[in-house]
């Protein structure tokens, strides 16, 4: 059976700041066979990363202009400051924000050399609307990719693989699967 993975896996895999790190990288390293929707290399992954980056690269072009509150809105800073955190990086300093941006560089890179290199297979999008809605899912972009490895599992089974329990809820994807006499593909919560 080939490996389904959800974008969280790949990332956490090379983010070593992320909390489920080295349980993605024992299973990126002992796996092969690696399938992802076509939605996930294109725009996900893209968008991903280039959201952070922008963050950080304002508040870097806002310090050097001397322009205090370029990020406005509440939920860019409580994004700026959970980056921060992540990477033990304290404050937003010139420092601290130049060095966040290298680790950012860094992880996009690993992660596009990872789907380029590694993914044997990019699954076209599902672009059936009934399905993606029957899976009850309040986030698109997991639902999209759901659906897309669903509809793949038709002809070519798989596993599916996900760190995300909110979002790749079992009962959802069953009820889903009924609902669209799909057959239910293996779930693995890694």
């Amino acid at each position: 059976m080939d490996n389904f993975l959800d974008t969280c896996v790949i990332v956490a895999s090379f983010d070593t700041a992320e909390s489920h790190h080295k349980v993605a990288r024992e299973f990126i390293k002992e796996s092969d066979n690696f399938l992802i929707a076509k939605y996930q290399k294109d725009p996900e992954i893209i968008w991903l990363f280039k959201r952070k980056k922008r963050i950080v690269i304002s508040v870097l072009r806002s310090m050097t202009n001397e322009k205090i509150d370029v990020l406005g809105s509440y939920d860019l800073k409580k994004e700026l400051r959970r980056l921060l955190q992540k990477y033990s990086l304290e404050n937003p300093t010139l420092k601290n924000l130049k060095s966040l941006l290298l680790i950012l560089n860094y992880l996009e890179r690993e992660v596009r050399n990872f789907v380029n290199t590694k993914v044997k297979k990019i699954i076209p999008n599902c672009e059936d609307r009934k399905l993606i809605k029957s899976l009850e899912i309040a986030n698109i972009p997991d639902a999209k990719i759901i659906a897309s490895a669903l509809v793949e599992h038709q002809d070519n089974p798989l596993i599916l693989n996900t760190l995300d329990k909110k979002d790749w809820e079992k009962k959802k994807i069953k009820r889903a699967c009924y609902r669209n006499d799909l057959v239910i593909p293996r779930i693995n919560y890694i």
